[in-house]
């Protein structure tokens, strides 16, 4: 089913459950530019669209937590547990990084923070200001500053490093072997600090869910940003 709504200003068509609800992926809803069948379909992101209807979307094929705008309480709280049960279950040797990017704008002023949790309980923060970039730069960008810093700590060689994102784009790119239309450089060179290196996961977890660690990072990837 398809109901008519406003992207960007113009009329278009948006697939739509029963219940007259938009159906939401991974932050994208279907669009199509006419009522024919035959009609290219495109993906708009949520936040482009405009419902008159004013209907709640239905998120579907996710991970349960909605996404970060939209977010419940519940699905906070879930998120959360979720985020918790990982680092719990982690060997008690793994160094734990959460990783973050800020943008002002897409592109526009960014900021990477990196929070480090090391297996004799100290921890150390990491911030850097960009300059004008993406947001997807920014998340790359701190994965790849965490993996540089524990290199540089010869203690921490053999230990299990654990990368957390909030960016399912991040996780994607380097894990699930999507396909990059950009950012094919510093992907690729991301890539290569791990095959280099070794023993390192990427896991995702929810942004914006009061989980600890990446709200750190969250807060040091603005404060970049802000201290300029």
């Amino acid at each position: 089913m398809w109901k008519k709504v406003q992207c960007k200003g113009k009329e278009v068509w948006a697939k739509c459950n029963v219940n007259n609800q938009l159906i939401l992926r991974k932050g994208l809803v279907e669009i199509r530019y006419s009522q024919s069948k035959n009609a290219k379909v495109y993906r708009a992101k949520i936040e482009n669209i405009v419902d008159p209807d004013g209907d709640k979307p239905q998120e579907v094929g996710t991970s349960g937590f909605g996404s970060a705008k939209t977010r419940t309480q519940e699905q906070q709280q879930r998120a959360r547990a979720a985020a918790e049960s990982t680092i719990e279950g982690l060997p008690e040797s793994a160094v734990v990084c959460f990783t973050d990017g800020s943008c002002r704008g897409n592109p526009g002023l960014a900021g990477v923070g990196v929070y480090i949790q090391y297996p004799d309980g100290t921890s150390h923060r990491h911030s850097k200001f960009l300059g004008k970039a993406t947001n997807n730069i920014a998340e790359l960008t701190a994965l790849g500053d965490a993996i540089d810093i524990i290199a540089s700590l010869p203690a921490y060689g053999s230990s299990p490093l654990v990368l957390f994102t909030d960016s399912k784009y991040a996780e994607g790119v380097l894990t699930k072997n999507w396909k990059a239309k950009a950012n094919r450089e510093i992907i690729q060179s991301i890539k290569g600090k791990i095959r280099k290196r070794g023993n390192i996961k990427i896991v995702w977890i929810a942004g914006h869910a009061g989980i600890l660690g990446n709200e750190e990072a969250d807060t040091l990837a603005n404060q970049a940003i802000e201290d300029q």
